[in-house]
């Protein structure tokens, strides 16, 4: 139990770095003299580090083991929060936040893939939901503390910030080798799947690839619409502070948050896809309702995005350990986590784009379009939910003591 929340803990530090310059990108682009798009690049450099390194960041937590991984991962990290603080040219930051970026897929890649050899076959689905859910925890508290650091500090204050709570989050790697000594060992290699085959059959699984597409559109939507749109309409024509965006933000931190202790157990009881097809009608009613863009619309439509990525993020890794082979689930997980990269990176810069060129509520609209596509994608998903014949019952899942892989387990003390 010590080793699962010291690991989710330091994830969750981690995660927080995505948005935590949203609520302060405009007064950042303004002090810079940059474009809404320009300055949406800020944002695409940490989320293009963050895509490049997902699986790489798996293949070095093979070689090295947890700790070395998790540790080079936050070094990482802390090296591009505190350059970028220091406000160096635009190349600079945009290559400080590629670092930052990096350093965050490389050490929760190395959580997940510690996490996933830790489990057994039949647990799988609701650790990588909960897994799941805290990440998608600490994005959506990112802006609120984002908007409190570029309050408190200025528009440096947020690279100060995620400093801090990457060097929390090395301490708790460093902690973690200390009690599961195992942590820095290396993974055994598993054995080479012949020819490929689950992989291919993977790749294949309609609702595996249609759970990919709509991965990348939820992270397109929270990159781009969320955490660019969103502030642009607050600030510019709601005349919101900085620190009243982060709050706004975090009305969708308080819904995800809630939705954790429903929507995991409704997964496993109901299905993967009706909780999917549920979260991702009701992100697009929230994007509707941004269209309209009073400020009680405004409040309903943020909190209803919280609300959709609560029920979305708990059916989405559901699905995956339904569908991936045992042999493949780390190759699975970092095709995931790619797909949910891409939607990071691509987000802010199209959505940038689409400011420019017209409103904020004809984005919303395009956005809106683009999750409607994502409900009626859902509707042609398989169930992947494995139910117990009948006379029969399952197993409840515990809590693993830690996340070492099985060979390392009895090493520990």
């Amino acid at each position: 139990m010590l080793g699962f929340a010291l690991v989710t803990v330091a994830t969750f530090l981690m995660v927080s770095g995505v948005a935590l310059l949203a609520p302060g990108l405009p007064l950042l682009g303004e002090s810079r003299g940059l474009t809404v798009a320009e300055s949406s690049w800020i944002l695409s450099a940490f989320a293009l580090g963050r895509l490049l390194f997902s699986i790489p960041g798996g293949l070095l937590v093979d070689r090295l083991g947890f700790a070395r991984a998790a540790s080079v991962g936050c070094l990482l990290t802390l090296g591009g929060a505190v350059t970028a603080g220091l406000g160096p040219p635009l190349w600079g930051l945009l290559a400080a936040q590629a670092v930052q970026g990096a350093g965050s897929a490389v050490h929760n890649t190395a959580v997940l893939s510690s996490i996933i050899a830790a489990l057994p076959d039949g647990r799988m689905a609701r650790f990588l939901s909960l897994h799941q859910g805290v990440v998608l925890l600490g994005v959506s508290l990112s802006p609120v503390m984002g908007g409190v650091a570029v309050t408190a500090w200025g528009v440096s204050g947020p690279f100060w910030f995620y400093a801090g709570t990457t060097a929390l989050s090395l301490v708790l790697s460093i902690v973690a080798i200390v009690v599961m000594p195992g942590l820095a060992r290396p993974h055994a290699r598993a054995a080479p799947v012949a020819g490929g085959r689950p992989l291919g059959r993977l790749m294949t699984n309609r609702s595996f690839v249609i759970s990919l597409c709509v991965t990348f559109v939820l992270f397109w939507m929270v990159a781009g619409l969320r955490n660019t749109a969103v502030p642009v309409l607050a600030q510019g024509e709601l005349g919101y502070t900085a620190l009243l965006v982060g709050f706004l933000l975090g009305a969708a931190a308080v819904a995800n948050g809630v939705c954790l202790f429903v929507a995991g157990p409704a997964a496993d009881r109901f299905g993967r896809r009706p909780v999917l097809l549920a979260g991702t009608a009701v992100l697009c009613a929230g994007l509707v309702s941004l269209i309209v863009g009073t400020v009680p619309a405004t409040w309903i439509g943020v909190t209803a995005l919280g609300i959709g990525m609560g029920l979305a993020g708990a059916a989405l890794p559901a699905i995956l350990a339904d569908v991936a082979d045992p042999s493949i689930r780390g190759v699975a997980v970092g095709i995931h986590r790619t797909s949910s990269g891409l939607g990071l990176f691509v987000g802010p810069v199209t959505v940038g784009l689409l400011l420019q060129s017209m409103t904020t509520a004809t984005t919303f609209a395009v956005g809106a379009g683009a999750l409607a596509l994502s409900v009626v994608a859902v509707l042609f998903v398989r169930e992947t939910l494995v139910r117990p014949a009948p006379g029969t019952t399952s197993a409840a899942p515990t809590v693993p003591l830690n996340p070492l892989p099985r060979h390392q387990r009895q090493e520990v003390t």
